[in-house]
């Protein structure tokens, strides 16, 4: 003859079936946040790469800039075009009217 608890093993069972379900939720909620990480991780690898790339550029238009404001080449190109230099351009005034 045998005995059945039936109110001892369901709580075990229970426990079990918790048990389970707190890992699952543990390993998919670490699963997500490796994935965030990692996909963060390569964000900031291609966003540095690109930023080399733009101060590279940043450089070089820098340059074409202070090339082209060079003032003997101003000069030039004034002289040619039949501009003259004003040593006292009017136009620079301290708001004092002659």
């Amino acid at each position: 003859m045998s005995i059945i608890k039936p109110h001892t093993s369901n709580r075990f069972v229970a426990f079990l079936t918790a048990l389970f379900l707190v890992f699952l939720t543990a390993g998919v909620v670490y699963s997500r946040e490796y994935r965030a990480f990692a996909d963060s991780r390569h964000e900031t690898e291609r966003l540095q790469k690109e930023l080399v790339i733009l101060e590279a550029r940043h450089v070089d238009l820098a340059d074409t800039v202070f090339q082209a404001a060079d003032p003997t080449i101003l000069e030039t190109t004034a002289a040619a075009s039949g501009l003259s230099i004003e040593r006292r351009p009017a136009y620079l005034s301290l708001g004092v009217t002659p």
